[in-house]
């Protein structure tokens, strides 16, 4: 992409980088937020919730880059008594904790425990551009990982992430190329999960025959 400006390149931090691109820190360009766990010995906090409230379990059992949904739901209470923060849908979810690297993009609001990052996508940062940036970087990012019980991330750490910021035109560009793409998965996957739900329905209803094709 630095073939737009003339291939010119100009000193940074990082080394050589295109003209027009800049060089700093992840948290200096990106909102990031942590995650928390309201006491499950109080039951007004689970009861009957209709927060999703992810843990790294939903993203190592899915495996899928948009989420659904989560395992376990949280009140509005359990949300304001406890660290968890509350984002909007198409956020990036990484895991941070015991589990490092595990990424998806969920597609309702949501909170987290304290086992993951949030990044949060913005005018000038797509989700759909952070996500392939996160993906050439994880590896990187695990590497940073510390702790005497588990391995983890620290937010400070992960902000102090050196971040290489491309100019305008080439992140339209990327959005151009690259949303349409994603958006298809995004469809397909939910799909997917409507003729599952579907099959799990009528199965059970042909097994026994309350149904004849």
């Amino acid at each position: 992409p630095y073939k737009s400006s003339g291939g010119a390149m100009v000193r940074s931090d990082l080394g050589d980088i295109p003209v027009g691109w800049t060089f700093g820190k992840l948290g200096d360009e990106i909102e990031t937020l942590g995650g928390g766990t309201p006491s499950t010995t109080v039951s007004e906090y689970w009861e009957n919730g209709d927060i999703l409230w992810y843990s790294p379990t939903d993203l190592t059992r899915s495996k899928t880059l948009f989420s659904l949904g989560s395992e376990k739901k949280i009140t509005k209470i359990g949300l304001e008594k406890s660290s968890a923060k509350l984002f909007s849908k198409y956020s990036l979810l990484l895991t941070s904790r015991a589990t490092i690297g595990e990424v998806t993009i969920n597609t309702q609001d949501a909170c987290t425990n304290q086992g993951f990052i949030t990044i949060i996508p913005n005018q000038v940062f797509s989700i759909y551009f952070l996500y392939g940036w996160l993906l050439t970087q994880v590896n990187l990012i695990k590497q940073l990982a510390s702790g005497s019980t588990f391995p983890e991330i620290s937010k400070s750490t992960f902000r102090d992430f050196p971040f290489l910021k491309p100019d305008v035109e080439i992140l339209i560009r990327y959005d151009q190329t690259v949303k349409p793409i994603l958006q298809k998965i995004e469809t397909n996957t939910k799909q997917i999960q409507t003729l599952t739900e579907t099959r799990d329905r009528l199965l059970p209803k042909l097994m026994s025959g309350q149904l004849r094709i």
